[in-house]
């Protein structure tokens, strides 16, 4: 599901949310005014505390649906994470402010008319309230939405809460007293706990904290990588319902890089899959050498001006850091004889060699591409002369041959 989809399918269950925290606190409070049943009017009070938090889940959800742009780069996710924080201060106002009125209520006789009307409007907001609490939850978790799932959640303690209700009203109808305080101060604990565990998860999302996330998603690609590519450095954020991360990957020595792409990419896709990624960025990291091997094709002692005929190859073995020759050997071209794919057969060859770079005044489709594949960078020489070729090489005066210059080789 991408990600306009995820917010529209949000949008909508915090508009169904609404809708009922609406209804439900308008029949509790009408029923328990008419009832005089004082619990029934504090829930009534609870649910338009959850029409408030369902407001503001909707409007943040709203927000995040707006394109990014340049005063917002990244988008208006967070303003999703900014709501839940909103959301759970809500939650923990109320709470406080309903724990007090509990408190004050333990000793106070139960004075509920009609209690049957009282009771049976407490079954319904159950009912109702469980419903609802479901199916917001479900969709919270599948968009991954912290305020509708912090909604949700609130909205099941309403099932505990309208239950409670029911109980302490059918109770007090039987004289018992301290039941309405004891309900009231037992609710708003409940509601408590959920506006302070909200109020931490925005916080920590907020401030892009997500070890547990960044600690499984890094070990799952470097499963799925298979020892061939190391992952490193990840860092995974949220942003509203969604993930957002970015990755280093480092390839072994000498490993193909077009099979190397092929990995990374195959363990990326998957890994977005598996953890509901919405955008996950790689690095792809050079692997860092201390020495290097570059190949010059050479014929009659100077450089050739073609890869696959050149009669003999200089190999130089090249210190990176100090920028130094380690040492220098000259070995024969097996294939500049040969009619057919001498380029490929030559590519080959040096292949073997763990080479890092050919210097070569021309070269086939077929070699260049070999080479490129296998992580060896071919570059232009401007010279016949061997050793100013090294040295135009070491102060960085040649540049990369990117397309063939021969069609036959």
């Amino acid at each position: 599901m991408d990600e306009i989809n995820k917010l529209k399918e949000g949008v909508k269950s915090a508009n169904e949310l609404t809708f009922s925290s609406l209804v439900l606190s308008i029949l509790k409070l009408v029923v328990g005014l008419t009832t005089n049943s004082v619990v029934l009017i504090s829930d009534a009070l609870h649910s338009g505390s959850d029409l408030i938090t369902a407001l503001v889940s909707l409007i943040g959800l709203k927000i995040a649906q707006k394109k990014e742009n340049e005063r917002f780069p990244y988008g208006y996710y967070k303003a999703e994470n900014l709501s839940a924080l909103l959301v759970s201060a809500l939650i923990t106002v109320g709470a406080i402010g309903l724990i007090r009125e509990g408190v004050e209520r333990l000793n106070e006789p139960s004075l509920t008319k009609m209690p049957i009307l009282a009771m049976a409007t407490a079954l319904t907001a159950v009912i109702v309230s469980y419903i609802v609490s479901k199916r917001t939850i479900k969709v919270g978790e599948k968009i991954n939405s912290q305020s509708l799932i912090a909604n949700g959640k609130e909205r099941l303690l309403d099932v505990i809460s309208a239950s409670l209700v029911f109980v302490s009203i059918a109770l007090s109808s039987l004289g018992i007293r301290y039941v309405e305080g004891i309900t009231t101060i037992i609710i708003s604990l409940f509601i408590l706990k959920v506006g302070i565990e909200t109020g931490k998860e925005s916080i920590l999302a907020l401030m892009d904290y997500n070890p547990k996330e960044n600690k499984e998603i890094l070990n799952y690609l470097n499963k799925k990588a298979g020892g061939e590519i190391k992952f490193t450095n990840i860092k995974i954020r949220k942003a509203g319902p969604f993930l957002l991360g970015e990755v280093e990957a480092e390839a072994k020595e000498n490993t193909n890089i077009k099979k190397a792409y092929e990995i990374i990419e195959t363990a990326k896709r998957q890994a977005m899959k598996q953890f509901d990624i919405t955008q996950l960025e790689v690095t792809i990291k050079p692997k860092t050498k201390k020495t290097i091997k570059i190949v010059i094709p050479t014929t009659n002692g100077k450089v050739s001006d073609h890869f696959a005929r050149a009669q003999e190859f200089e190999i130089v073995k090249i210190d990176v850091k100090n920028r130094k020759i380690l040492n220098k050997k000259r070995i024969k071209n097996p294939y500049f004889n040969k009619q057919v794919r001498a380029g490929l057969s030559a590519a080959k060859f040096l292949l073997n060699k763990k080479i890092d770079y050919i210097i070569t005044k021309e070269i086939g489709e077929i070699s260049l591409h070999t080479l490129s594949d296998n992580a060896v960078a071919v570059i232009k020489a401007k010279d016949e002369n061997i050793e100013k070729t090294i040295k135009d090489f070491l102060n960085e005066r040649l540049k990369l041959i990117k397309h063939a210059t021969k069609i036959k080789e």
